[in-house]
């Protein structure tokens, strides 16, 4: 399996950068979705690992989750939009996010970027871009045109907070 190229902020000094291998996301549909539209309550587990943060050396992972329930199916996907969460650094400090997503599904891939500002706690005021690539799954092709269901998805993460 071959390695995807990290996504990178443009302009600015690099704050923390978790480009490195072993940055995974897991992302469960319960129920699993389907091309019709129900409720299904998400769970996400990110974690973010062999970070590096040149002004907070002891900086080397950190996490988040989240659990939440929305009408969606797997055609939407590929629809982007306004997140923010919050990030558990392992030095005990917190960075919340918050930016615009754009997502795409090309064959098996599902790809989401988001981009925007970390607007408190450790960083804030910087810039990030965040790449979430799944795992290719065929349960994502199947799903989306109406021939079957997605219920998980391993993912691999990169993350770049950039200072202005």
């Amino acid at each position: 399996m071959g390695q995807v190229a990290p996504a990178h902020a443009s302009g600015g000094l690099e704050l923390a950068a978790c480009t490195l291998a072993g940055s995974t996301e897991t992302t469960d549909y319960s129920p699993a979705l389907t091309s019709a539209r129900q409720s299904s309550t998400v769970s996400i587990d990110t974690q973010y690992r062999n970070c590096l943060a040149p002004t907070e050396p002891a900086l080397s992972s950190g996490s988040r989750s989240s659990v939440f329930t929305r009408e969606t199916s797997c055609l939407d996907l590929a629809n982007g939009g306004q997140r923010t969460y919050t990030i558990d650094w392992n030095t005990g400090q917190q960075s919340t996010l918050s930016g615009m997503s754009t997502a795409n599904v090309v064959g098996a891939v599902l790809t989401t970027t988001t981009t925007g500002t970390v607007t408190s706690g450790l960083f804030q005021g910087a810039t990030f871009i965040q790449q979430v690539v799944s795992i290719p799954n065929l349960n994502i092709t199947l799903c989306t045109v109406g021939a079957g269901s997605l219920a998980h998805l391993d993912n691999t993460v990169t993350l770049v907070i950039t200072g202005v």
